[in-house]
């Protein structure tokens, strides 16, 4: 079953890596700040089509990060588990929204 609430806390770890506030996040997927809030206080589900834009976000940031200045052995192990770390939970929450679909059709 669709755990909102984890749901959400994810959304807010995710939005603070990519260093954006509700608002920046809500202007970047044309939404409101107060869906933003909703979805990480677990009062709101994400559209499968805002959690795509999400993931392609993440990915975008992940790639700016591994294009800037020249790094550490320890920074770019730390850059590649950070990538796995949210690659893996897009696909948990992709899989969780298409769970939350499935059952609402059933």
């Amino acid at each position: 079953m669709f755990d909102s609430v984890k749901a959400g806390r994810e959304i807010v770890v995710q939005r603070k890596k990519m260093g954006l506030t509700q608002e920046e996040l809500a202007v970047r997927l044309s939404i409101s700040p107060q869906a933003v809030s909703k979805w990480e206080n677990g009062h709101a589900t994400v559209a499968i089509s805002k959690y795509e834009e999400m993931i392609s976000m993440c990915e975008k940031c992940l790639y700016s990060l591994s294009e800037s200045a020249p790094e550490t052995a320890e920074e770019s192990r730390e850059k590649r588990k950070m990538l796995i770390v949210v690659l893996r939970r897009s696909k948990e929450l992709e899989m969780d929204a298409l769970k939350e679909i499935a059952s609402a059709i059933t």
